[in-house]
């Protein structure tokens, strides 16, 4: 049955890519692909037994996205180019790279051979986690799940875990879990806001584990030290990815949205001496009241929805397609995610 399936994904994927190259070369006009990328982690790192799959792409995997789409034809370009220029720009393929909330491993593995290929990118920081050992609550929870599971699985039934029970969480696995059983619980996190989140994942951790100062994932943001380094290339661009990673749909006050929004901005210009214009929805999650301020106060803006953009596209709608080793690591599987939306 697995042989089947694989076999129908592989014909699936084939089809995908067939269509991708003769849409590619019969474009009439200027069609924008943003490829979103998180953490560029080498296949064999240790960070990436604390990382959610969909978060991760193998630096060869995306060196290789930037050949593949030079081969279709693409033209490599800014956002803020594309900004500037999309009614101007002659009919073809543009792409354009983007990562998002700040990694080092950004900057350890592809932001220079992304300079040498003369290519633009735009890093999505959040802003008040720049130069700290801040660590996401993903992995947080699971560095928690993997560490109990391993070391003290009867933990996993005490009530300090109740509230992933409620949220429909099984923990009863038979042996421990990797990263990929424990992604839906991610998922499911979701339905908090990033307060409630944050409590309950250090209490359980205080409740369960001797102390949280062992977590093997520090310092895996950039600093301003980093920051300058990769200014001083000319080929990064930095936008604003809110100053916390809150997702705007799940704060409660305009206060709250306003901080977000507004003082990540300041923030980052004044940190990069440059202007900030380009902003990016963390989980691409929006309310009303979000779009209203990030329109007032950016040029630029970047969701999750999946597809490509034309010129007419507004431009503080944007569409991206996000990359990871699971759906873009074979010329098939990424010409086949790009085809979507």
């Amino acid at each position: 049955m697995k042989a089947l399936k694989n076999a129908v994904k592989y014909v699936v994927q084939s089809i995908n890519y067939t269509q991708f190259k003769l849409k590619a070369k019969s474009f009439n006009k200027p069609t924008l692909y943003i490829l979103t990328y998180h953490r560029t982690l080498p296949l064999d790192d240790p960070r990436r037994n604390f990382e959610q799959p969909g978060m991760m792409i193998a630096p060869e995997h995306l060196k290789n996205h930037i050949h593949w789409l030079k081969e279709a034809g693409g033209n490599p370009i800014s956002l803020t180019e594309w900004g500037d220029k999309r009614d101007t720009l002659k009919p073809g393929l543009y792409f354009a790279v983007t990562f998002d909330d700040g990694w080092k491993d950004n900057q350890e593995y592809v932001t220079s051979f992304l300079a040498s290929q003369e290519i633009h990118s735009t890093i999505f920081l959040v802003a008040d986690y720049i130069s700290t050992d801040f660590i996401f609550w993903p992995e947080k929870l699971l560095y928690l799940l993997k560490t109990t599971a391993a070391n003290k699985p009867e933990a996993l039934s005490h009530p300090q875990f109740n509230w992933l029970r409620e949220l429909g969480a099984k923990l009863d696995w038979s042996s421990p879990p990797d990263t990929e059983e424990l992604d839906p619980i991610i998922n499911l996190c979701k339905s908090l806001d990033e307060v409630t989140l944050y409590q309950n994942i250090n209490a359980t951790i205080s409740s369960t584990l001797e102390s949280s100062a062992s977590l093997p994932i520090t310092h895996q943001l950039v600093s301003d030290c980093d920051i300058k380094q990769l200014l001083s290339t000319g080929f990064i661009q930095f936008g604003s990815h809110t100053c916390r990673h809150s997702r705007l749909d799940k704060l409660h006050s305009k206060d709250e949205l306003k901080y977000e929004v507004v003082e990540s901005k300041r923030k980052i210009s004044q940190l990069t001496d440059t202007p900030t214009d380009i902003f990016c929805y963390p989980n691409g999650s929006m309310s009303n009241e979000s779009q209203a301020l990030v329109d007032a106060n950016y040029v630029i803006a970047c969701t999750t929805v999946v597809g490509n953009n034309q010129a007419t596209t507004p431009l503080l709608r944007l569409k991206r397609h996000n990359l990871h080793d699971g759906n873009a690591g074979t010329k098939l599987s990424f010409f086949s995610t790009l085809s979507k939306g």
